[in-house]
């Protein structure tokens, strides 16, 4: 996304020669994270605009696919630390070649990229790791609400953590994630997506073309903007999480 101030933001997705289903029933066969989702889009503009709320904090990216909200909060925001997350492989691949396009603008400063497995505790970082997360159109079945519920209250587990998600209402498992989320104890406020985050972000001779084809989403679909959030922290769990976990330093540069 473009703003008079800010500098633009290079993000490339994917076109596979794969035999697996898109959204397929394993994991390893889910490659909706190669392609750039309007929801994303969405997201990110919605970055720019709580950048003062992210001064200085940790954030991580659950899903992230192409990693336009990561490269977002990377780019234009003074984050303490940005980790950009998926499971699938060649999404992991295609977020580092998307990092080393933006390279220019930031430099190598506070941003890593890491596999993350929603369904494997011993792997997730240590309890309480950051402060903020974000996620887009992450739930298209009510088989991912428990998962992204658990690691959710892992990760933000400290007073004062936010999840940001952005989501058409129209997805399956959707009603199920926010009351699971209430009752595991998380406030809510939502709002509807305001009308310029649904604009054209694209540059270049081709770029209306572009986006009538690629993201008719946008024209079509209502977006919500939820901000889930603690008033004070959890209590911490009873059985730690096992495992190495990764290894999370704010002053190392990647």
């Amino acid at each position: 996304p473009q703003h008079s101030w800010s500098p633009e933001i290079r993000c490339r997705q994917l076109e596979l020669d794969w035999e697996g289903e898109a959204f397929g029933e394993r994991r390893e066969e889910d490659c909706t994270g190669v392609y750039l989702w309007g929801a994303a889009i969405i997201c990110s503009r919605w970055m720019v605009d709580l950048e003062k709320d992210l001064t200085q904090k940790l954030v991580i990216e659950l899903g992230a696919g192409c990693g336009l909200p990561s490269l977002t909060v990377w780019l234009l925001s003074h984050a303490a630390l940005v980790l950009s997350t998926d499971f699938f492989q060649h999404s992991l691949n295609n977020l580092q070649y998307n990092l080393e396009l933006n390279r220019s603008i930031r430099g190598r400063r506070h941003i890593e990229i890491s596999k993350l497995d929603w369904e494997d505790p011993s792997a997730w970082p240590a309890e309480g790791s950051f402060d903020a997360a974000v996620g887009s159109d992450l739930i298209y079945t009510s088989d991912h609400v428990a998962p992204l519920v658990r690691v959710l209250g892992h990760l933000l587990s400290r007073a004062q953590a936010s999840f940001y998600y952005v989501a058409p209402w129209n997805r399956q498992g959707l009603d199920q994630f926010v009351e699971a989320m209430k009752s595991a104890g998380w406030a809510l406020d939502t709002k509807p997506a305001p009308a310029h985050y649904l604009s054209n972000p694209l540059t270049g001779p081709t770029a209306e073309e572009e986006f009538r084809v690629n993201f008719k989403e946008l024209r079509t679909e209502t977006y919500t903007l939820f901000h889930f959030y603690r008033s004070s922290a959890r209590t911490p769990t009873a059985v730690p999480v096992s495992g190495p976990g990764l290894r999370l330093d704010s002053n190392q540069n990647y």
